[in-house]
């Protein structure tokens, strides 16, 4: 489908991803187009004809995250004048949507349409959530746990609403003494936790979910077993959700880059190894059959990954196989 309008652009789904003449990618293929993205389009002056849209049909697990959202909006907002959860309305208007979005077999795409959407204020939260149960089930934890598992990444960040609304809304990197602030939205979430009627470890995870089992996090410094399991997980899906994302002061990170800062973490020991690598694998064997792009501008799809080393699997390329291991190679990006 053509559009000799920009603005007829909006809402559909992007076919051909969009770079830019520097060989830059600024578009990715299946993103659904909002304002911004017609904006950019408008900047580059990209001939109408060389853009390839189609309808947008939106995965139900999407409505099944809205709906979560309209929940998250009001248990915040409650939390805000009050100080402590409303009753039951995290698991009754939050949980079973989002536990209903991670039985989608494909977590990026999810992913990738809550990117998608700009009018998510909560998507940092939803998509953590999202992520951490799946990565719950990844790791095959008992029915009890994974429960308690996904209310605790429902409810992680909650001490966010007593930070300054002129930090949350901030366009630009943290001053020092900003961040210090900051850093109190983990002892805030656990103080309103321990006042609502949850689970003491609910409230361990919004403590804990900045901890790092080398000592190396806040606001406790904790090590090891002293972090809380649930916490942990919940760490991982957070960094990885982070480094996904857009912020003010810098774009998405690549995936090749996302996944080998999350490999050297586990490896320095900042993760429990067994709760990284199965992310990572996972992550990896999700994108068996994705065409990618090398750091040497090559094309070629993945056919094979490597349990030892997730970041680089075999590649086929123009019928020859080649393991990213051997040669040293690395993934500068998934395109589809």
């Amino acid at each position: 489908m053509h559009n000799e309008d920009y603005t007829r652009l909006i809402g559909k789904r992007l076919v051909h991803s969009i770079w830019n003449p520097h060989g830059v990618l600024m578009i990715s293929s299946n993103v659904i187009l909002t304002e911004l993205h017609i904006s950019q389009l408008k900047k580059l002056n990209i001939n109408m004809q060389d853009i390839h849209v189609k309808e947008a049909i939106l995965d139900p697990s999407y409505e099944q995250i809205k709906q979560a959202e309209s929940g998250f909006q009001e248990i915040q907002d409650f939390v805000y004048h009050n100080g402590k959860l409303p009753d039951k309305t995290a698991q009754d208007k939050v949980l079973p949507s989002i536990i209903a979005a991670t039985k989608k077999r494909n977590l990026f795409s999810l992913l990738e349409q809550m990117r998608s959407q700009e009018d998510f204020r909560y998507k940092h939260s939803l998509a953590v959530a999202i992520v951490a149960i799946k990565l719950g089930k990844w790791l095959h934890l008992p029915e009890a746990e994974l429960e308690l598992l996904s209310l605790a990444a429902s409810l992680f960040d909650i001490g966010s609403v007593k930070l300054p609304s002129t930090m949350l809304d901030s366009n630009g990197r943290y001053q020092a003494h900003e961040k210090d602030i900051v850093k109190q939205h983990t002892i805030f979430g656990y103080e309103i936790l321990m006042n609502s009627d949850v689970n003491p470890r609910v409230a361990l995870a919004a403590l804990q979910h900045h901890e790092r089992i080398d000592g190396s996090g806040y606001p406790s410094g904790l090590i090891g077993d002293e972090i809380d399991p649930i916490s942990q997980i919940i760490a991982v899906a957070d960094v990885y959700v982070a480094m996904i994302s857009e912020r003010p002061h810098r774009k998405a990170l690549p995936f090749h880059e996302v996944i080998q800062t999350m490999q050297n973490d586990v490896f320095q020991g900042k993760f429990d190894s067994k709760i990284g690598l199965t992310f990572l694998n996972m992550l990896m064997s999700m994108q068996v059959g994705k065409e990618v792009r090398l750091l040497d501008g090559r094309l070629g799809t993945i056919v094979l990954t490597n349990v030892n080393y997730p970041t680089r699997p075999v590649v086929e390329i123009e019928g020859k196989l080649l393991d990213l291991r051997v040669l040293e190679l690395e993934i500068k990006e998934v395109l589809g």
